[in-house]
């Protein structure tokens, strides 16, 4: 269950690496967002090859660059 909650959350964090301004507009209007990044956060270690934590790290950064 963890390798697929892992690879959910990877389409939420390539999204936003895609189009951070629809991504953050869809979690907000299904009110997902503070659910989606808690998970993200919960799973941080399970990010092991180098793909998936380049897409965790850019991800998170364009997520967290928008709400500055």
């Amino acid at each position: 269950m963890k390798v697929l909650k892992k690879h959910l959350l990877g389409v939420f964090l390539c999204a936003a690496v895609y189009d951070v301004e629809a991504t953050l507009k869809f979690l907000v209007q299904t009110n997902m967002l503070e659910g989606i990044l808690a998970e993200i956060y919960g799973l941080t270690d399970a990010f092991k090859e180098e793909y998936e934590r380049k897409m965790f790290i850019v991800g998170l950064a364009r997520l967290c660059k928008v709400g500055h």
